[in-house]
C-alpha cells in the first residue's frame, strides 16, 4: 500500500485543555496523496501526550478539511522517538457509518485528485491544526479505470465476434 507521511502539531487542540503545546513540525511528504482502501501514515509531534489526554471511550480519527471521518481510527504504528514525534497509520475505508462524510469528497469524480486538509484530533473534537493543507485525495483510480475499460473492450469484440461466428 502507498503511505504517506505528515508531521502535526498535537499541543493545540482545542477540543482538550491541558494538551502539552508542540512545537511546529514542518510537514514531509514522501508520497503526497492517497485513495479510498489505502494506508496513510501520519507523523503526529508528541504523540504520547496526546494519546493519553484520550478520554475513555473515545479514539483518534482522521479529518479532512475540518471534517471529521467517522470509524477512520489511528493506530499507534511507530512509537515516538527522543523528539516525540510518532506514527499514526490510517486505512481510508469508506463504510455505512462515514457514508455521508465521504459524500462531500466523492461527488462529481474528476481524474484529478482533489487536493484537501488532512488533520487528526480526538472523535467528536476538533482537528489538530496541520501543516498539510495539500494531500491528493484520489478519487478516481485511473489505473483500474483503463483496466476495466480495455476489458470491456475485449468482451465487447468477443461478443461481436462469437455473435457473428454462430
Amino acid at each position: 500500500m502507498r503511505q504517506s507521511f505528515l508531521k502535526l502539531t498535537a499541543g493545540m487542540l482545542l477540543a482538550l485543555p491541558g494538551l502539552v503545546h508542540g512545537q511546529d513540525v514542518p510537514a514531509e511528504q514522501p508520497f503526497p496523496g492517497g485513495g479510498l482502501k489505502e494506508q496513510i501514515s501520519v507523523r503526529v509531534n508528541k504523540v504520547n501526550e496526546l494519546t493519553k489526554k484520550v478520554p475513555a471511550g473515545k479514539n483518534i480519527v482522521l479529518f479532512l478539511d475540518g471534517q471529521e471521518m467517522t470509524n477512520i481510527f489511528g493506530t499507534l504504528r511507530e512509537q515516538p522517538g527522543p523528539s516525540g514525534v510518532g506514527v499514526l497509520r490510517f486505512v481510508l475505508d469508506r463504510d455505512s457509518a462515514n457514508r455521508d462524510a465521504w459524500k462531500r469528497f466523492l461527488t462529481r469524480p474528476t481524474l484529478e485528485p482533489r487536493v484537501v486538509t488532512l488533520s487528526v484530533g480526538v472523535q467528536g473534537g476538533e482537528a489538530i491544526p496541520t501543516e498539510w493543507n495539500n494531500f491528493k485525495l484520489k478519487v478516481v483510480h485511473l489505473d483500474w479505470m483503463v483496466g476495466w475499460a480495455v476489458a470491456f473492450i475485449v468482451f465487447g469484440f468477443l461478443f461481436v465476434w462469437k455473435a457473428r461466428t454462430t
